[in-house]
């Protein structure tokens, strides 16, 4: 039985607890921590009680450190984070875990590709990961597996892949409230392309998710172009949080361009947006030629929950090399590019 502590009580990490609690022959939580004061020392189960999925948590409480969760729950073998989105911000907590030899897997969207933004991290998360034996992987449904590592698999019955898009789109009204206000919601366009320009708003990991294909198919990229853009509303929308008249962002478009030389070989397209359409879709230049498309796209919490709990389960089985992985390391099959 693989012993999982979980680090972050937000929405994503309670829907985790969630999906560890749906496979008990295999996990079993065991601790539970979150640095807000007012939660801390409350049963876990009166915190989650009224969730919709209905599963009932062990009788532990929540704590507010590392330390005090190994106390009170003894040997942990994996710990699920989702705190924090720059490795920078989460480096500490993973060191942490490290030297007490608990294996990590972690929501932080840079850490999906941290060499792209924190090589220095990278290189220094890899190296205590291997001197405590343990393994360390960040991954979610995007970054982490939609729009690279999935995109990527796709190719293993391509050969001489030539350029790769791939495309998804989510209606934003239909997610929790904390993802609509990171795309704009309600704002005016001068409002967002303010905070574009400061880099305070928006998807983080796009670029992480270019790079990573890159890296699959063996290109090296002269130039990786990452922009943003308000999606402006030409009539009323509205979800159970913001109201978006006609001339106000509805949400955002974000684009990754990766070019070798002239030539254009990774295409991604991200739109968040209130009422727009879902789905993903990854298009191959190859041989053969290949679409593929899902109808009902990758649900964006619930998949990044699951996959979270699944890669628990792979690193708690000890399925990952010690050291700083990414989800190419899980999903190893695919072609090569030219």
């Amino acid at each position: 039985m693989i012993r999982v502590m979980q680090l972050g009580l937000g929405e994503i990490g309670l829907s985790t607890i969630e999906s560890v609690l749906a496979q008990p022959k295999h996990m079993k939580l065991v601790a539970a921590v979150d640095v807000n004061p007012s939660i801390i020392g409350k049963p876990l189960r009166e915190f989650m009680r009224g969730r919709k999925r209905g599963l009932i948590p062990p009788p532990i409480r929540i704590t507010g450190s590392i330390k005090d969760a190994l106390k009170s729950a003894g040997k942990v073998d994996v710990a699920i984070m989702t705190t924090g989105s720059r490795t920078v911000d989460v480096k500490a907590t993973i060191d942490a875990l490290a030297d007490a030899g608990i294996h990590v897997v972690s929501s932080c969207e840079e850490l999906s590709w941290p060499a792209l933004r924190a090589p220095r991290e990278a290189k220094l998360i890899d190296a205590r990961a291997k001197k405590s034996g343990i393994a360390v992987l960040g991954t979610g449904v995007n970054p982490g597996f939609a729009m690279d590592a999935f995109a990527a698999a796709c190719t293993g019955v391509c050969n001489n892949v030539k350029a790769i898009r791939v495309i998804r789109s989510l209606d934003a009204s239909k997610r929790r409230y904390q993802l609509q206000k990171k795309v704009g919601a309600g704002m005016t366009v001068a409002a967002v392309k303010a905070l574009i320009k400061k880099n305070a708003i928006g998807h983080v990991g796009l670029a992480e998710s270019a790079a990573m294909i890159a890296a699959a198919l063996g290109w090296r990229l002269t130039k990786l172009d990452e922009r943003f853009e308000p999606v402006v509303a030409d009539h009323k929308v509205s979800s159970e949080h913001f109201t978006v008249l006609p001339g106000q962002v509805r949400g955002m478009r974000m684009t990754a361009v990766g070019t070798i030389g002239k030539r254009r070989v990774i295409d991604l397209e991200l739109t968040m947006a209130l009422d727009a359409d879902t789905f993903d879709e990854v298009i191959v230049d190859s041989d053969p030629a290949i679409v593929v498309r899902t109808k009902t796209g990758f649900p964006g919490d619930t998949s990044t929950a699951n996959l979270l709990a699944n890669c628990a389960r792979l690193l708690g089985e000890n399925g990952l090399q010690p050291g700083l992985n990414t989800m190419l390391d899980v999903l190893k099959l695919r072609s090569v590019g030219v």
